[in-house]
């Protein structure tokens, strides 16, 4: 009240049985305070798990919920300004609504906001035309994980890399209770109040970081005023000590990303570097006063899949306050040492940040071949000194190299997989440890990667502690960086 003569429209899609709209009600409440008129078709109903009549249905009640406001005749539903959002499977739907509108005959969406979208690989979806498209994952989310997100956000930066963006969310853990990027923290219900409704799932990330984002993108996309990285960089609030809140990493259509504190990532430069005997890429913090060095080794010759994932690993360390380094050498007679200590002499001089001189190496696979005997000793150059503080060997070649120990080492073997001698013994040492999970080598990788292996975060994040990472890495990173670098 006072109700206005016409208002834009927002189509709402539940998630899977999150069928009545009180489970969201403190959002829709807040976007129809907003000047907004939702519409919130229960597109499944007893449709049973066929989603021809979830996508049937949703069309049906969008149709006759428009039918109703024109009788009615209370407001003009202004549906040249629709925008549609979407949770878990209401977040496929949504994708699929925006490509397909003018087909159906409902309004066709200027901005399309996927939230935890459900994935069903092998379906083929018309991209939105013209609309601004933004998928959002978090990193916790058991449920769907992140495919649907990256598969849509793919699909429409195709389209319009300037009209699309993937955002991830982070479990922020720094106070307790923790703010969890879960399945089911976008939502917010109510409940009958002393003065009105009452929000009791409600928190920070719904009104810091979730609303926002739609109602920055709903701004935008009606109008046209300013652009897609701007409305995407958002003003957080603290927790108690004055820390700001985890901001999600943003990745843009045309390959720009604005991440987490402390601030945006860059590239030096943006592809391979030629060092001769290898090519470097390094992501740093854009803000930080100084950083940490990570180093991650690729085998010679690996595969283009894993190479593109071990970059978007390395812009998610970067994105946490560490220069993180891509050394992917060219034979396997490289000296890792050498190279690690030419690269972090390079990005001293390059980088507008101070480098720490203390360097943790990855190796994956067969890139333990190159480890050589002094992989501890100091290398004193011109410019800077650097010391290897910490070795992770992420399913290792059993071919022994001629590293046999002297630096803090973690070894991450598949559980019943044959643990090279060698292996066994440099992780034999004081501070050092052998770790095995998963069903073989190939079940490390997987177990990993459906966030089962607690334990293997844990080590991770020590090693970074042990570094002097102040906000180090959480368990997603590791898992994203081991699972798509190693054999």
């Amino acid at each position: 009240q006072p109700t206005p003569a016409s208002a834009p429209v927002v189509l709402f899609l539940h998630g899977f049985m999150a069928i009545p709209p009180e489970i969201y009600l403190a959002w829709i409440e807040h976007l129809t305070k907003s000047g907004n008129i939702v519409i919130h078709p229960t597109y499944q109903g007893l449709a049973g798990l066929r989603r021809a009549i979830f996508k049937d249905n949703c069309v049906a009640g969008i149709k006759a919920a428009l039918a109703r406001i024109a009788e009615e005749k209370r407001v003009v539903a202004d549906t040249n300004s629709t925008v549609v959002v979407g949770h878990s499977l209401g977040g496929y739907l949504a994708f699929w609504l925006g490509g397909s509108a003018k087909e159906l005959g409902v309004p066709q969406p200027m901005a399309v906001f996927c939230v935890e979208p459900a994935s069903f690989r092998g379906e083929n979806f018309a991209t939105p035309k013209g609309a601004y498209v933004v998928t959002l994952c978090g990193n916790d989310d058991k449920t769907v994980g992140d495919n649907a997100a990256k598969d849509f956000f793919e699909q429409a930066k195709k389209e319009a890399p300037d009209k699309a963006a993937l955002v991830r969310v982070y479990t922020d853990a720094h106070g307790d209770p923790a703010y969890a990027a879960g399945h089911i923290w976008p939502i917010a219900g109510t409940r009958p109040g002393a003065e009105g409704s009452e929000s009791v799932t409600r928190d920070a990330y719904d009104s810091a970081i979730l609303w926002p984002i739609f109602d920055r993108l709903t701004a935008l996309a009606r109008t046209g005023r300013g652009d897609l990285k701007t409305s995407l960089r958002l003003d957080l609030p603290n927790w108690s000590d004055a820390t700001p809140l985890l901001h999600p990493l943003v990745e843009f259509g045309d390959g720009e990303t604005y991440p987490a504190p402390p601030g945006k990532v860059r590239s030096i430069p943006s592809g391979y570097q030629d060092m001769g005997d290898f090519g470097m890429a390094t992501y740093l913090p854009f803000s930080a006063n100084s950083a940490p060095i990570v180093a991650i080794v690729l085998p010679p010759g690996v595969e283009k899949t894993r190479e593109d994932a071990a970059r978007h690993f390395c812009v998610e360390l970067a994105a946490r306050g560490m220069a993180a380094q891509l050394l992917a050498p060219r034979s396997n007679e490289v000296n890792l040492r050498e190279m690690v200590s030419k690269a972090a002499c390079e990005l001293y001089r390059l980088s507008s940040i101070a480098v720490r001189h203390n360097v943790a190496v990855i190796c994956a696979g067969d890139s333990a071949k190159l480890l050589p005997a002094n992989l501890g000793e100091t290398i004193l150059d011109r410019e800077m000194a650097t010391d290897i503080s910490c070795l992770v060997l992420i399913t290792p070649c059993k071919d022994e190299p001629a590293f046999a120990g002297g630096v803090p080492t973690l070894g991450l073997m598949g559980e019943g997989d044959d643990i090279p001698p060698w292996v066994t013994k440099v992780t034999s040492q004081p501070g050092s440890m052998l770790h095995a999970t998963g069903n073989g080598a190939v079940g490390l990788w997987n177990s990993l990667a459906r966030e089962q292996d607690d334990a293997a975060s844990t080590i991770f994040l020590g090693l970074c502690r042990k570094m002097g990472v102040e906000n180090p890495p959480d368990p997603y990173f590791y898992r994203v960086g081991t699972v798509t670098t190693g054999n």
